[in-house]
């Protein structure tokens, strides 16, 4: 089954003193092979099945383990044994730029196999076919236009694709008032350039009620890399289900050598808005699709295995890293649900027996909430005084566990009017003060708790902290309670835009001839970091305690490494060295 279209089944009809010739015996093969892959592709769809992980033997060497993978068309593509290749005789490999992603595809092969001879004809024929793989190398990884998920799911548009830039565009096809609608924008820069700039403007009638949808993206913001990916969320009005249309309303691209300010492309895309959810909705369009349109949904032969980074030059290349299926096309199966179920019942079984918050007075957490994007523990002190406190008294408590692990913990602390037996010590009037006491003297809202100052010290790499009181008036009671609040940032939620306090080091992929010098420095929030400099490879040039470095007198790929000693961390940059006459 080569092409989408299906073709009606049909097999052999088989009766004594039947005639059968090579047509026959072609049909047989093909009616099974036919419906087992129609099952493929309408039960599981494109991907990999097991295995195909892609490992590096040596930093020009690939090992792909064995695995099981299904194309477009259904076609199974196996790999019975582990496969060694060099990447530079792998198809595709002369078209890499000098420092690029390289994306390695597999794609169904059949190979002839055992010439024999024909009794028919002069010319000897093959006995056998085998079914194989192929693999190739692409500087962009396959496109998903015309799949069913670019059909029913995202949406997905070419802005611009050069020698340069490639920026693609992906909307969704549903949305509601709930859930909202998002825009995801990828950016490809297929060479060494300046930073840029992208602005994208998108128009519709609902969405983000009514008013422009803007896509902004500065370089100068994150950390540099060749490839980007964002999204944005925008809110619906509350309207009755009905389509929306939206279509690109600006657009400009700003570097230092490049200015674009318009795109020659007419985008409209249609957004269907309901009140049911977007599974729903994904659901129903799918449902509603015609056999023909099902069969249709392709987007082309190949299945991405791994995404490379290399660098080359003329004589040489390195693999300097590789990221294993980067279009997340893993297929599930019976036994991964089975694993993905049990480790939902074991969390909520965690969840279950875990024991409830104890009501000690000492520090404890009293409460935990998750939120998507934070994460937070509350709890209690309370500090208990034998004789009456002079002005100016200091107190700290134990060190306490605040539960969120160890990294950025924000701290707030108040003063709390109520005591451990549960009343309220001052006046009876439950209160909790945060802040600054003074601002509330001498008005209708003075509190009733002493005037307290606090402050607290959190240790990052310990997940604890202590909080520290200061009496400003005399105070006779024999406890003072103070409640906190641990709040935490999950990393895995925040915007790719808040990278601050990241360790980048520059230039991180330079290209000079031998016997020459460049400069490197490490930068942390735009600021240079010291560090101990020193070069992998022997004979790989020299580099002084400055960073200035003197390549050697051979051509070649080096690795500069930077052991920032103060954060614990070590960074890499590569350079390239060519001959003069290069």
């Amino acid at each position: 089954m080569n092409n989408h279209k299906i073709i009606p089944f049909e097999r052999n009809r088989y009766f004594y003193g039947k005639l059968l010739t090579v047509r026959d015996f072609e049909i047989e093969q093909k009616y099974f092979n036919d419906k087992r892959r129609l099952m493929n592709r309408i039960l599981m769809g494109p991907g990999i099945l097991a295995g195909l992980n892609v490992l590096t033997v040596d930093d020009k060497t690939l090992l792909i383990e064995p695995g099981v993978a299904v194309d477009y068309l259904g076609r199974e593509i196996v790999s019975d044994a582990p496969f060694t290749s060099r990447l530079s005789v792998i198809e595709g490999f002369d078209q890499l730029p000098d420092y690029s992603d390289a994306y390695l595809n597999i794609a169904y092969f059949e190979e002839s196999k055992e010439a024999v001879h024909n009794i028919s004809q002069s010319e000897n024929e093959y006995n056998r076919v085998l079914e194989a793989y192929k693999l190739t190398l692409s500087t962009e990884a396959p496109s998903v236009e015309h799949s069913l998920l670019d059909m029913i799911g995202l949406k997905q548009f070419t802005l611009l694709d050069n020698e340069t830039f490639a920026l693609y565009l992906k909307l969704d096809h549903v949305a509601n008032v709930e859930e909202g609608f998002n825009a995801y924008l990828k950016i490809h820069k297929k060479q060494e350039t300046d930073t840029v700039k992208i602005n994208i403007t998108l128009s519709s009638q609902y969405i983000n009620y009514g008013q422009p949808m803007v896509l902004t993206f500065d370089e100068t913001l994150v950390k540099s890399t060749d490839a980007y990916e964002m999204a944005w969320h925008f809110d619906v009005s509350q309207v009755k289900p009905q389509d929306d249309l939206i279509q690109l309303s600006g657009f400009s691209l700003t570097s230092e050598s490049v200015q674009i300010n318009h795109l020659d492309i007419s985008l409209k895309h249609a957004v269907q808005l309901s009140a049911l959810s977007k599974l729903e909705q994904i659901e129903h369009k799918y449902r509603t699709l015609s056999l023909d349109d099902l069969m249709m949904a392709s987007a082309g032969d190949e299945i991405c295995l791994a995404k490379l980074k290399v660098l080359k030059t003329e004589r040489t290349y390195v693999i300097e890293s590789i990221t294993n299926d980067p279009l997340d096309q893993l297929l599930g199966n019976f036994q991964l649900s089975k694993i993905r179920k049990l480790e939902t019942f074991q969390k909520v079984s965690a969840l279950e027996n875990r024991p409830l918050p104890s009501n000690v007075v000492n520090p404890h957490s009293e409460e935990k909430t998750t939120m998507p994007e934070v994460s937070s523990t509350t709890g209690s002190i309370t500090f208990m005084f034998n004789d009456k406190l002079d002005v100016k008294a200091k107190f700290f408590s134990e060190e306490i566990e605040h539960g969120l692990g160890t990294g950025d913990v924000f701290i707030q602390i108040a003063i709390d009017s109520e005591t451990s037996e549960g009343d309220a010590a001052f006046g009876y009037q439950n209160q909790m003060v945060f802040g600054d006491y003074e601002l509330f003297e001498k008005s209708n809202y003075e509190p009733v708790v002493p005037v307290v100052k606090s402050a607290a010290i959190t240790y990052k790499n310990k997940g604890t902290f202590i909080v520290g009181i200061q009496f400003l008036e005399s105070y006779s009671r024999s406890e003072l309670r103070v409640k906190w609040t641990a709040t935490k940032i999950n990393r895995r939620y925040e915007p790719m835009f808040a990278l601050k306090n990241q360790l980048v080091i520059k230039p991180a992929m330079s290209k000079v001839k031998i016997r020459s010098k460049i400069s490197y420095n490490v930068f942390k929030d735009g600021e240079p970091v010291p560090c101990t400099w020193h070069i992998k490879e022997e004979n790989g040039g020299e580099i002084d305690a400055n960073g200035v470095y003197m390549s050697p007198s051979v051509e070649g790929v080096y690795e500069i490494i930077a052991d920032v000693t103060d954060y614990h961390e070590k960074l890499s940059a590569f350079v390239v060295v060519e001959n003069e006459d290069e």
